[in-house]
């Protein structure tokens, strides 16, 4: 399929008093096309919309039909703000979910990659919890957290959304046993629940957190996992 332009785009604060955030969108001709929103790593330590995750995912993701949204948390780059350290990035994601939808028509995909994953997640129950702005949650139909930082953040996952799960093997913010026991534990917590979805989980071999030489194997192993992205 071919690339889609993107375009920078200014995305309005959630709130009144919430930041202006500057980010780039890349619509597929279909306005029903999924949508896949990317969050980017911690802003503190060098995180941006450019990161190579974030990069690739969001023109592999084009390559497989999907419109995509990237953009810079509070703070970083042209966006306003300061990083919040208190985990008020969630209304930036919720921002960007409100920018996105009001330009698309198709289901919504969030994708959080490393402190971009707590967020996501946060993001995905409080916009089923509490609604973003009128845009219908219904539309929300995968989450998918790439090498989410457990050993430093607490990440908790709205049963009602599919979700996935990747990491590397080597990742230095979060162990393969904490993975398996965190996963599980989301497994658990969807027993019973009405309307649960299903939880996929991968971990790729040696690939630390950066997934440094691992960026076509990371897609790989997120096409294996994914019903949602399999033919």
């Amino acid at each position: 399929m071919p690339a889609v332009e993107e375009i920078l785009v200014h995305i309005r604060g959630f709130s009144a008093d919430a930041p202006t955030l500057a980010g780039a969108i890349a619509l597929q001709a279909d306005p029903f096309a999924p949508l896949a929103i990317l969050s980017h790593p911690h802003p503190a330590f060098g995180g941006t919309m450019d990161n190579k995750v974030v990069h690739h995912l969001a023109r592999r993701l084009n390559e497989h039909g999907f419109s995509t949204l990237r953009y810079q948390f509070r703070g970083v780059g042209q966006s306003e703000g300061v990083h919040d350290g208190r985990g008020a990035e969630v209304t930036d994601v919720l921002a960007a979910i409100v920018h996105g939808a009001e330009r698309t028509h198709g289901p919504v995909w969030l994708v959080g990659y490393s402190f971009g994953s707590w967020m996501s997640a946060a993001a995905a129950g409080r916009w089923l919890r509490t609604g973003a702005r009128g845009v219908d949650p219904g539309r929300l139909q995968r989450l998918v957290l790439v090498a989410p930082p457990l050993s430093i953040y607490e990440i908790a996952v709205d049963p009602r959304v599919e979700t996935v799960a990747l990491l590397g093997d080597r990742d230095e913010f979060c162990s393969t046993d904490a993975f398996a026991a965190w996963a599980d534990g989301l497994r658990r917590e969807r027993q019973g629940v009405p309307k649960a979805q299903p939880v996929h989980t991968g971990v790729l071999p040696g690939c630390v957190h950066g997934f440094h030489q691992c960026l076509r194997p990371l897609w790989g192993l997120w096409q294996a996992i994914d019903p949602g992205l399999q033919p």
